[in-house]
């Protein structure tokens, strides 16, 4: 029970700044569909530039340059999917934490 003590207050402080540091729980989902569809327009830019090249005399140069923009696309996309993943996991671990806590004090308010 004293152990949890100090990781409860950790929580309470620490809390408030995970609230601001990402977006709402419920923002959640919109931002995974804006990330899947720019992932979707990305590879849809990556094919038709693929395509394009294959029209010119210099294609290794020209496709090499098409992945290089998709990768730096695909890589900015994947933090902030690994940024949502992080909050996600944050407040979960918040939300078990309550969990135990409560019933934790539960025993406690039956004396």
């Amino acid at each position: 029970m004293r152990a949890m003590k100090p990781l409860a207050c950790l929580l309470m402080c620490c809390a408030p700044s995970w609230a601001l540091a990402g977006p709402a729980a419920d923002d959640h989902a919109q931002q995974r569909q804006r990330i899947a569809a720019e992932q979707r327009a990305a590879a849809d830019r990556l094919a038709s530039a693929l395509a394009q090249c294959e029209g010119r005399f210099a294609t290794t140069a020209c496709e090499n340059a098409a992945r290089a923009e998709h990768r730096n696309t695909s890589e900015g996309l994947q933090r902030e999917q690994q940024l949502l993943d992080a909050d996600q996991r944050k407040r979960r671990a918040a939300e078990r934490l309550a969990r135990i806590e409560a019933k934790m004090r539960a025993p406690e308010s039956r004396r």
